[in-house]
């Protein structure tokens, strides 16, 4: 045998093992690809008792007891935002597909970006995920890395000493305060203009301020807030108000995305007919009710959603 075939078995060869691993690779694929949803629900688990023992830990009390928070954190999915009011949309699901946002990351750049914004106002319809963004939020917030955590000082509006923790609490210069619940504050369903006035002037020393409110609470789009009445003192631009501002920014509907992660944590694998039955109703559904983020105040889309 001569050097010339040698080197044609050799290429035989070569070619044969390549096919045999194409053929191994492409029968393993299924598998691969039907473990991704094990693993991420592992990780989803994982993640979801960690932020239930910060919780735990931190503001297990209240407002926010165990039940609360157990139901707030399972099954909980990452809401979207946008600046537009969902329920001024006649076709909600397209109008606002091009302007949906992470909410988790625009608190982030609200929070690390030195923005001249200081006042943020979250506004969504009743039980559709505020306090659960809020208790998770504080629990992301604390797993971040050190240099990029905040100081975080959540407060339940619906407390009735909630201003004297307010004017109580130390280093305000340094703490992101988020309050609660505006809705629930006995003050502001008497009179809301003055009532936001207090807060913002109990809360001026404070470095940010995030309000959570049901977007029902206003009679209308006019009566929901624009100025906060903090006076601005640093250097303005041509045609700038000499007062902070409140930025808004909604809940947004659940997506076709979230509704089908939802489901997969929800049903596992060996609960595929229930899951197939859910995501059947959802859709049959959703173009009657548009399904809210997070949905109730236990991210388990109850509210306004088929499940």
């Amino acid at each position: 045998m001569n050097i010339n075939h040698l080197s044609q078995l050799s290429l035989l060869f070569e070619n044969w093992v390549f096919t045999l691993i194409m053929v191994i690779g492409a029968s393993l694929i299924p598998f691969l690809t039907s473990s991704i949803t094990p693993f991420t629900r592992l990780l989803a688990f994982i993640s979801e008792a960690r932020n239930r023992q910060i919780l735990m830990a931190r503001i297990s009390q209240g407002s926010y007891d165990k039940e609360t928070i157990l139901q707030s954190t399972q099954f909980y999915i990452s809401p979207k935002c946008s600046n537009i009011d969902p329920a001024q949309e006649e076709e909600v699901r397209q109008a606002l597909m091009a302007t949906r946002e992470s909410l988790f990351e625009k608190i982030d750049y609200f929070i690390d970006q030195g923005s001249s914004k200081r006042h943020l106002l979250i506004l969504a319809d009743s039980g559709t995920g505020k306090t659960s963004f809020v208790l998770n939020y504080y629990a992301y917030n604390l797993r971040r890395r050190k240099r990029k955590a905040s100081n975080l000082f959540l407060v339940y509006l619906g407390f009735k000493d909630a201003d004297k923790r307010l004017r109580e609490h130390e280093n305000k210069n340094e703490t992101i305060v988020l309050l609660d619940a505006l809705d629930e504050d006995t003050k502001a369903s008497t009179n809301h203009r003055m009532r936001i006035r207090e807060l913002m002037d109990i809360c001026r020393d404070y470095r940010r301020v995030i309000i959570t409110c049901r977007t029902q609470f206003f009679p209308s789009d006019e009566e929901i807030p624009v100025e906060t009445g903090v006076a601005y003192l640093g250097p303005r631009k041509a045609g700038e108000k000499g007062v902070y501002e409140f930025w808004k920014l909604y809940l947004s509907p659940f997506d076709d995305n979230d509704i089908n992660m939802y489901l997969k944590r929800r049903f596992p694998l060996w609960q595929q007919s229930e899951r197939n039955k859910a995501r059947e109703l959802a859709f049959q559904v959703k173009a009657l009710v548009p399904v809210q983020s997070s949905g109730c105040a236990n991210g388990q889309m109850q509210a306004r959603s088929p499940y």
